[in-house]
């Protein structure tokens, strides 16, 4: 066809049809060959357009989803029990306590009684005490001349109002005596309570077997009162 010939069949209808056709083709080839990075966000996604299928599988994961909207899942097993740890290391020691107050003073008082005068074969010597528990030690000296003969002395010790404890006893034997005279000494012990009231310590010694003639003198009883007695 001649420039000529074109000229005449070109109206301005058929311009503007050309002119739109290549807009339109070129802006479609734009944004297909030419979309740049990043350039698609919320704006240009339409609501409901991403669905499951469209979501390729195992690719989300637990922070793609807000809270509740993973259900629990059964819960496992009881595991096995762990091996025990190593032992911790000792820990320090703590501060010392303060000192605590003095108690009161406990009951320890003495009580004692004395007698030397001497007596043939028996004697006795006594010691009243308030209620209480005592250890107590009687003690009698025994002296004989006899050098024929001897002589065998027992004691006892106890009290007029006893609680609970026991009696102390001993025995002591002396001579035949070669010469001059000849000294012993019998010793008891004892604890026991004395009920409310007080009550009487008693030692009380006497010749019980021989023939020999003995002298008893220095008796003597020490009794301490203590907070209790223990078996």
């Amino acid at each position: 066809m001649s420039l000529e010939s074109l000229r005449r069949h070109l109206t301005f209808g058929n311009a503007v049809a050309c002119l739109a056709l290549f807009v339109a083709l070129g802006g479609v080839g734009y944004a297909a060959t030419r979309l740049p990075s990043n350039s698609v966000g919320n704006a240009q996604i339409r609501k409901d357009a991403v669905t499951s299928a469209k979501v390729k599988d195992g690719s989300l994961r637990a922070a793609d989803f807000g809270a509740g909207q993973i259900p629990a899942g059964t819960p496992g097993p009881v595991g096995p029990r762990g091996a025990p740890g190593p032992q911790g290391e000792p820990g320090q020691r703590g501060d010392q306590g303060k000192e605590g107050i003095e108690g009161p003073r406990g009951p320890s008082d003495a009580y004692y009684a004395f007698h030397n005068p001497a007596s043939v074969d028996e004697k006795k010597l006594t010691l009243a005490v308030p209620a209480g528990s005592y250890v107590v030690n009687g003690s009698m000296g025994i002296s004989s001349d006899d050098t024929g003969e001897f002589a065998s002395v027992l004691c006892f010790l106890s009290n007029t109002n006893i609680g609970s404890g026991d009696i102390g006893e001993a025995e002591q034997t002396i001579g035949p005596v070669a010469s001059g005279v000849e000294y012993g000494q019998a010793i008891a012990q004892a604890a026991f309570s004395v009920e409310d009231g007080g009550g009487t310590i008693y030692f009380y010694c006497e010749r019980f077997d021989g023939d020999a003639e003995v002298s008893l003198r220095r008796a003597q009883i020490n009794a301490v009162r203590v907070g209790a007695l223990h078996p």
